[in-house]
């Protein structure tokens, strides 16, 4: 059963993930070592490992959903012709912290990067979750030299807090994570 709601915005459209954008999301995400470093998982050389992390991201993002929950989309261009191709993701992840806010997670292909629409997107998926769910907040966090993602996550309103120790990022090396935290009502305010 599907129940991921579709998030259209000026150049976006936010939809469920559909089997068929594995291959995008190993070409355009798992293959690529620079969005790999932003994201907490070990760069894999071999393609069929590729595939391996693309379906667990894929299931990841689409379980909430089955389960009554929010979860993540899978993030598209708006084009005339209508593909609806997913150049990366967006949304909500389980909390791996002893939180009941779920996780603000997302990454997009190196093609679209620097173009405001990981800001675009992510804003699309904290309004949606905000007015349809009972989240109180949630929380992303960021290796500590990704200050792009940083800025997008200060821009919708994120507090940063303490850093923290997740994905193994201490045991592999990478240091404290950057945590960020977002309440319901500071993004009404700054949201505008």
């Amino acid at each position: 059963m599907n129940n991921t709601p579709t998030i259209k915005t000026e150049r976006l459209t936010l939809r469920a993930f559909r089997q068929d954008d594995l291959q995008g999301f190993v070409d355009h995400l798992v293959s690529d070592a620079a969005v790999m470093a932003t994201l907490p998982e070990v760069r894999v050389d071999d393609y069929n490992e590729q595939r391996s992390v693309a379906q667990e991201y894929i299931d990841d993002a689409r379980r909430p959903w089955q389960e009554g929950g929010i979860g993540a989309w899978a993030v598209c261009l708006n084009t005339p012709a209508g593909d609806e191709s997913a150049i990366g993701f967006c949304g909500f992840f389980a909390s791996k912290l002893q939180s009941p806010d779920p996780e603000l997670g997302y990454a997009l292909g190196r093609p679209w990067w620097g173009q405001g629409l990981v800001s675009e997107a992510t804003a699309a998926a904290v309004r949606w979750a905000f007015a349809n769910s009972d989240i109180d907040g949630t929380y992303a966090v960021t290796f500590e030299e990704n200050h792009a993602s940083q800025a997008v996550l200060r821009k919708l309103g994120f507090e940063p807090g303490r850093g923290v120790d997740l994905y193994n990022s201490v045991a592999d090396g990478r240091g404290l994570m950057r945590y960020f935290y977002l309440r319901r009502d500071t993004f009404s305010q700054t949201d505008g």
